[in-house]
């Protein structure tokens, strides 16, 4: 088990979007202790609440969430001046394939896919990766 970490101002803040409790949880844990700032919504439209008073450094959301789902809530945020270069990671238990060809079109700045499951010691990689290569 990862041991716990404060998050300090300078640690990069997520919002994850994930309406499946259990899912949210672990991802919420495994970034915690990591270190990260965390905040969660278990819907697109909180989530986008979230998103414009918050600020964050990186989006994490499932596709098929109630409210705005994935697809609007890319949109929203690509068209958005002050948002539009916020990364988004992508769940899916859709095809990887199928769920790239439809967010291509909204022209949001998504730049990890993930297929669920995944571990979360994946996640927490993915995630590192993303914030080590920006």
């Amino acid at each position: 088990m990862i041991p716990l970490q404060e998050a300090s101002l300078s640690s990069p803040k997520i919002i994850i979007i994930e309406d499946n409790p259990d899912l949210l949880n672990v991802f919420y844990l495994t970034l915690k202790r990591a270190g990260y700032h965390v905040i969660t919504a278990d819907n697109g439209s909180l989530g986008l609440q979230m998103i414009q008073h918050e600020r964050p450094d990186m989006v994490v959301m499932d596709l098929t969430i109630p409210g705005l789902s994935g697809l609007e809530l890319c949109s929203k945020l690509q068209e958005s001046s002050e948002m539009r270069d916020t990364p988004i990671v992508i769940l899916t238990g859709a095809s990887l394939s199928q769920a790239r060809s439809v967010l291509f079109e909204t022209g949001a700045n998504i730049v990890l896919f993930l297929q669920k499951p995944v571990s979360p010691d994946r996640f927490l990689n993915q995630i590192q990766r993303v914030f080590a290569n920006p």
